[in-house]
């Protein structure tokens, strides 16, 4: 660990690095940057992937959702 020469630190998924490890690390002064926090992304776009599976989705089918909005009627047949 001495041998490391950096000025920031990402921890792998699911590897977070000890607690000596963190101690050293702050004391040169290195910012670490949490799994939890660099692998967001990847839990994100995978929620959305299982959101679309529940609703037997196809691709882009939440964009155009998110996109065109459906427009409501008052029963009428005019929009709202």
């Amino acid at each position: 660990m001495e041998s490391l020469n950096c000025k920031v630190l990402v921890e792998a998924d699911n590897g977070p690095v000890t607690s000596y490890a963190d101690d050293y690390l702050f004391k040169k002064n290195v910012l670490v940057l949490p799994d939890i926090l660099v692998n967001s992304g990847n839990v994100i776009s995978s929620y959305f992937e299982w959101l679309k599976n529940i609703d037997h989705a196809i691709p882009g089918k939440m964009t155009k959702r998110v996109l065109n909005p459906p427009v409501f009627s008052s029963g009428n047949g005019s929009p709202t």
